[in-house]
């Protein structure tokens, strides 16, 4: 749960300016999780990948936000990041990733270098509710550019120059932290077709000479194309039936 009654710097915009020109310290205020769900969790190379923001209520009521900032952080060899959807969202006043952040996150817009700073603002007196089950912010978009068994994305709680937090505010407070736990993703991404081993979604040389290079051994997954637990002949002949573009 983050710190009660801390003023912190971020938010950055004359909006921001607005919502957070009055601190008032106070000793009581929920906690306020928030989740990246994976729309899917396994996608195939050159697919669209959708990891949705959710604002959590810690405990069964309701807790109402009147803005947050949310360091996201990735690996951009397996993931490219698109940009952002407000399908399924809550009514936003704004919500973006800033151009020219004053924390030297978002070299663009959107990022690229595998983490960067987003942030959203309630509208004016009408803050958010996050409820037990979740409220949808945003979708984080990105293209899955490698393969991989496994890549993370998640949240910094601190990042930038100078240094910045993620950061949930309550909507009655002002400036009150009420950031709760953090919960990332994980996505699976896998070659366009099961022989094509470096992820160019076409079969040839490269995947012939890495299958070459497992040949007699147990990879505990591809270039085991057969799943018999030994590279030998019959995944070859797959490799082979398979050569030039994945379908």
């Amino acid at each position: 749960m983050g710190m009660k009654g801390v003023a912190h710097t971020g938010l950055g915009g004359s909006v921001a300016a607005t919502l957070l020109a009055v601190f008032a310290a106070s000793p009581t205020g929920g906690a306020i999780d928030l989740e990246l769900r994976p729309v899917t969790q396994t996608v195939t190379v050159g697919s669209d990948v959708q990891l949705v923001l959710y604002t959590v209520s810690d405990d069964q009521n309701d807790q109402l936000l009147a803005a947050l900032q949310a360091i996201i952080a990735w690996q951009p060899q397996h993931l490219q990041l698109v940009g952002i959807n407000s399908d399924g969202a809550v009514m936003l006043l704004s919500s973006e990733f800033p151009e020219g952040d004053p924390f030297g996150l978002n070299e663009t817009v959107p990022p690229q270098d595998g983490d960067g700073i987003y942030v959203a603002f309630a509208p004016l007196s009408n803050p958010v509710a996050a409820t037990p089950e979740g409220a949808i912010i945003t979708t984080f978009e990105f293209l899955a550019v490698t393969p991989t068994p496994g890549t993370p994305v998640g949240f910094l709680t601190t990042a930038g120059d100078p240094p910045t937090d993620t950061i949930v505010f309550d909507g009655e407070v002002a400036n009150l932290d009420v950031t709760g736990m953090l919960s990332g993703a994980v996505v699976t991404v896998l070659p366009c077709c099961p022989p094509d081993l470096d992820g160019d979604c076409i079969v040839g040389i490269v995947d012939f000479l890495a299958l070459l290079a497992a040949w007699g051994t147990d990879p505990g997954g591809p270039p085991d194309l057969d799943g018999d637990g030994d590279v030998g002949i019959v995944d070859f002949l797959m490799l082979l039936a398979a050569w030039g573009p994945c379908p």
